[in-house]
């Protein structure tokens, strides 16, 4: 008295791919991201100076970089720039933004004394010097 179940045979197993793109598309605008910023900071070949007693700065949401290299080469963000036409540069930008100065410990200290003398000629005055902290 057993009666046979035929049971219709299942499909082949499919792999869904459009999942995975959605993953791929995600994975490659995070590492896209995180490259573009990473370069950005390894351009400009700063060595700073190193401090024990660092303060953090504050969560500023203007901020501005500037770049002076052991040759003496003048960068804001990473564009090179002419000391002389700086503060025409500074003067664009909001009264609140933060200036960090990211010196290399081996430029010359007349060129910081009239990097701080072309900031203080700007609208601009919060500025800060970036070092590497050592505890």
């Amino acid at each position: 008295m057993s009666k046979k179940i035929n049971l219709e045979p299942l499909p082949p197993p499919r792999v869904e791919i459009i999942n995975l793109i959605d993953v791929l598309i995600t994975l490659i605008a995070f590492f896209l991201l995180t490259t573009v910023f990473a370069d950005q900071e390894q351009r400009i070949p700063i060595n700073l100076p190193s401090a024990t007693n660092v303060e953090q700065s504050s969560n500023e949401k203007l901020k501005l970089n500037l770049y002076l290299t052991a040759e003496d080469r003048l960068y804001l963000e990473d564009k090179p720039i002419e000391l002389t036409k700086l503060i025409d540069a500074l003067n664009k930008c909001n009264q609140d933004t933060l200036v960090i100065i990211k010196a290399d410990r081996s430029c010359r200290f007349e060129q910081v004394v009239q990097l701080i003398d072309q900031i203080k000629k700007s609208k601009l005055r919060k500025v800060t010097f970036a070092v590497n902290h050592n505890q």
